[in-house]
Parts: structure tokens; C-alpha cells; sequence
């Protein structure tokens, strides 16, 4: 069986419009709607993180949450 005949002689061209369209588009669509929510985060939240994980300590903590209560 000749696999080019499988889509009327367009072969390869027809398989990347049957599965790469449609998974490119999933793909898009699930980028944007997770970029979404990273974007959405409150600067709160980031900072209690933050201060959760070490990286920032108890006065640069407090400092930096003045800074945002005043915002």
C-alpha cells in the first residue's frame, strides 16, 4: 500500500495539516492560558513565598511588604 495515496497523493503534506495544525493550536492555547495565571499572581503572595523559602529575611520581608501595603 503506498502510503502517499492514503490522503489523495499529498501524503506528508496532509498528515502535518491533520495533526500538526490542530496540536499546534492546543499547544498555543494551553500556553496562553497558563501564562495567564502566572501573571494574575498577587505580589502578596510572591513575597510570602519568598520569604517562606529563605530566599528574603524577616526585615527585607517586612520592608518590602510596607512597600506594597503603600502601593
Amino acid at each position: 500500500m503506498d502510503h502517499g495515496s492514503w490522503f489523495g497523493g499529498m501524503g506528508w503534506f496532509m498528515w502535518i495539516a491533520v495533526v500538526g495544525i490542530p496540536l499546534t493550536l492546543i499547544i498555543g492555547i494551553y500556553m496562553l492560558l497558563s501564562s495567564e495565571r502566572r501573571v494574575s499572581e498577587d505580589p502578596l503572595d510572591i513575597l510570602n513565598k519568598r520569604y517562606a523559602s529563605g530566599d528574603i529575611s524577616r526585615e527585607e520581608f517586612e520592608r518590602m511588604k510596607r512597600d506594597i501595603d503603600r502601593g
